[in-house]
């Protein structure tokens, strides 16, 4: 883990809580994974005022000395716009993001799977063909994850980036841990690089 958290912290992916503690056990809110899918993927983040709110709970709106007041803002409208992350339905008054929550283990699942997918690795799968390394679970069904999120949990399932637990268990509404997102995202770069999509 401390290998792929010390990358991710020089390409600029994550940041500790200072310079000698990560927090790897911490959970992770939806807005902090929305900046890290964000940046591990690539995507060109604009200032926030250049964004047209998507999800009425994360404000555009800043502070007297310039700060955004909702963490990390741009990161999530640019997100949202490549289609990586969704929020839910907030009624007529439009979609909430739900910034503060804590991202679950399927919501991680499912992020990691739209960032395999703009890459153009879902269909076949790319990196076997580029001769990535096998992954670690293959076609082990998991037994207790959303029927919404079976395709993109088995997806990241079949290419080795996210894993299951003894049982077939995934623990799809488990907290996703600042350690465990490191892991998944560090997995996820090799991935794009060995097949050559990034």
């Amino acid at each position: 883990m401390d290998r792929a958290v010390s990358r991710l912290v020089g390409a600029g992916i994550v940041n500790g809580y200072d310079a000698n503690y990560f927090g790897p056990a911490d959970p992770l809110t939806r807005a902090q994974a929305a900046k890290i899918v964000s940046l591990a993927a690539g995507l060109e983040v604009r200032p926030p005022e250049e964004y047209r709110p998507t999800f009425r709970d994360v404000s555009l709106a800043r502070d007297v000395y310039g700060n955004a007041l909702s963490y990390p803002l741009a990161f999530v409208e640019a997100a949202a716009a490549a289609g990586l992350v969704v929020g839910r339905t907030g009624g007529e008054e439009g979609p909430l993001f739900d910034p503060e929550a804590p991202v679950t283990r399927v919501q991680l699942a499912q992020m990691v799977a739209r960032m395999v997918r703009n890459l153009g690795g879902d269909s076949p799968y790319a990196p076997e063909a580029a001769g990535a390394p096998t992954p670690l679970l293959v076609d082990v069904p998991l037994v207790d994850v959303p029927a919404h999120a079976t395709e993109d949990v088995a997806l990241v399932a079949r290419l080795g980036l996210m894993m299951g637990y003894a049982g077939g268990r995934f623990d799809p509404y488990a907290e996703a841990q600042r350690g465990h997102v490191a892991l998944v995202i560090n997995r996820y770069l090799d991935w794009a690089a060995t097949a050559g999509l990034r």
